[in-house]
């Protein structure tokens, strides 16, 4: 009964019905005895489907029914690196070459975690123990490369994460090939490959949003237009919205503003840099009262930087409480230039 299951799921999933194969898959009661082929396909189709969490357990209950499959660790050691749980991935793979130390998938994704674990003198050690023939597969030619990164090798690792990159085009690598070219003074070309990666990978949260920060440096409605394709990717992004907020403050598109930053509060309500932004957007829109009480909760930390005080200090003088803003300055000094001058601007204009 399993085998028909599975070769109906396997045409679901050919036809493009995924969905309805993963049902299919998920009625089935799974023990230690269900073939491979079930937790490969169900674990796909979960990817493909973009329920990680889903395949994430999936693939850990397959480990637990078979722990000594390797099929099993190797799905589960995906799922972990894609969600950045390098350390418990890296007890994975400790354990499994203290059985047999000569797997070489294993070895070339220790490794890896090694490395991402920023443990690389353990990394070289181990990139040293793998075959000569292993160490000319692209994977293999990307750890190489990140190596010579950590050394300031860039010339020589260029080609090592171009390989590499040629035959796993993920953020990872995208990344760690764009800061070779820029560590070589080669920025043109540097963010022209950025661009086109993001092009050819418009889902690639992660390269959008390094992309979008190189283009702050020189083409801010570029950088607007990348940090807006990221919020179609995931519209909870605390930095794009963050980002979007305040840059089309300073491109006066208050509404737009407002709207960015109200919805970053919705997922970080302290957060004093939004709070600020939100503040000065409403000031420009001369809601002050609204302008003061976000400036309020922005300054609740003592902490809070002295641009974001004297802008409470403003909304204060804004809405007339004159004795709270004296007060207030007297609570706090100031040291950096720039704070100085604006209140000394804000001392002449309120005659204080």
């Amino acid at each position: 009964k399993i085998k028909l299951t599975l070769l109906y799921a396997k045409v679901l999933f050919t036809e493009g019905s995924v969905k309805k194969a993963s049902q299919l898959l998920a009625a089935i009661n799974a023990d230690k005895n269900t073939p491979t082929a079930y937790w490969n396909m169900l674990g796909k189709a979960y990817i493909n489907l973009g329920e990680f969490q889903q395949a994430d357990k999936h693939f850990k209950t397959w480990l637990e029914f078979q722990p000594n499959n390797k099929a099993a660790m190797l799905s589960h050691l995906v799922m972990l690196d894609g969600k950045g749980d390098f350390k418990e991935a890296l007890t994975l793979t400790t354990a499994a070459l203290e059985k047999k130390n000569d797997d070489v998938q294993v070895q070339l994704l220790h490794t890896h975690f090694l490395m991402v674990t920023q443990s690389f003198d353990l990394a070289q050690q181990s990139y040293k123990t793998l075959p000569e023939k292993v160490k000319e597969l692209p994977f293999a030619r990307g750890l190489k490369g990140q190596l010579q990164i950590n050394a300031k090798q860039y010339q020589l690792a260029l080609p090592n994460m171009n390989e590499a990159y040629q035959a796993q085009t993920n953020a990872r690598n995208s990344r760690l090939l764009f800061l070779c070219l820029t560590r070589l003074q080669k920025k043109t070309q540097a963010l022209s490959f950025l661009t086109q990666h993001v092009n050819k990978h418009e889902k690639d949260i992660a390269s959008l949003m390094l992309l979008a920060s190189v283009q702050l440096q020189g083409n801010v409605e570029e950088a607007i237009k990348t940090y807006e394709k990221a919020l179609i990717v995931k519209a909870d992004n605390f930095i794009a919205l963050n980002n979007l907020a305040y840059l089309s403050f300073e491109n006066k598109r208050l509404e737009k503003a407002e709207g960015y930053a109200r919805r970053a509060l919705e997922l970080k309500p302290q957060q004093a840099d939004v709070l600020d932004t939100l503040g000065q957007i409403l000031i420009a829109k001369k809601k002050y009262e609204q302008a003061l009480s976000f400036l309020t909760k922005a300054v609740s930390d003592t902490n809070v930087k002295e641009e974001i005080y004297l802008n409470y200090i403003e909304a204060l003088l804004l809405n007339n409480k004159i004795v709270i803003a004296k007060r207030k300055i007297g609570q706090r000094e100031f040291k950096l230039q720039a704070s100085i001058d604006k209140l000394e601007l804000l001392k002449n204009q309120y005659d204080l």
